[in-house]
Order: C-alpha cells, then sequence, then structure tokens
C-alpha cells in the first residue's frame, strides 16, 4: 500500500470528523472576520464628557479672597470667617463667590457657621 492509498483510505476512515473540524474552523473564521469588520465600523456619534473648570476654584494669591470655602474632599461649604474654614487644607481648599455656587458643586451648608 503506497502513501497515497493511505492518505485516501485515512480521509474515507475519519470522514465525519474531519468534516466536524472543517465546520468549526469555516465557523470561527467566519464569526472572527464578522467581529473584526464590526470593530472597524463607526456606530453614531463619539461621546463627549464635558468636565467643570475647578481650577479657577483653587486659592490663588491675588488678593481677591471668596467669601466662601470648601475642601476639595469635604461635602460642605463655609463662610471664610468660620473657625471650621480655618482648619481646612490648603492643599484641598476651594473658593466660592456665594452659595449657589458652591451648592452647584455640590457642597451644602454648614450647619457649624450659618452666615
Amino acid at each position: 500500500m503506497n502513501i497515497l492509498e493511505k492518505v485516501k483510505q485515512f480521509f474515507v476512515d475519519n470522514q465525519s470528523r474531519l468534516i466536524i473540524i472543517a465546520s468549526f474552523i469555516l465557523i470561527t473564521s467566519i464569526a472572527y472576520s464578522l467581529g473584526f469588520i464590526a470593530g472597524r465600523l463607526s456606530f453614531g456619534q463619539a461621546i463627549t464628557v464635558n468636565q467643570v473648570d475647578v481650577s479657577k476654584l483653587f486659592i490663588k494669591n491675588d488678593n481677591q479672597a471668596k467669601p466662601f470655602m470648601a475642601s476639595k474632599d469635604g461635602d460642605y461649604y463655609y463662610p471664610r470667617n468660620c473657625s471650621s474654614a480655618s482648619v481646612l487644607k490648603e492643599e484641598n481648599l476651594l473658593e466660592f463667590s456665594t452659595k449657589k455656587e458652591a451648592e452647584d458643586f455640590g457642597y451644602k451648608q454648614s450647619e457649624k457657621c450659618q452666615y
């Protein structure tokens, strides 16, 4: 039995297994190709995230102190003359011109010091 006859007999004996393997390879190739194509398509507009520019709120050495203060790590804002405001860490300090401005940034008025 020569090599060609052995190969032919192998295909005859294993026909059903070879069909299953070929089907599996074909299906995975199609799935990969579809995923690749779908990844290259654009599905609408890109999402943009608007951020609030908090850099204007940090204390600067410009002699224009604003009347309200808060810590960027805290939940409350305080009037500048409040004793609780004096313990805020300088590196976390934010300033606000009005109560509304502080509340728009998510801070609540401290009950320790009323303005």
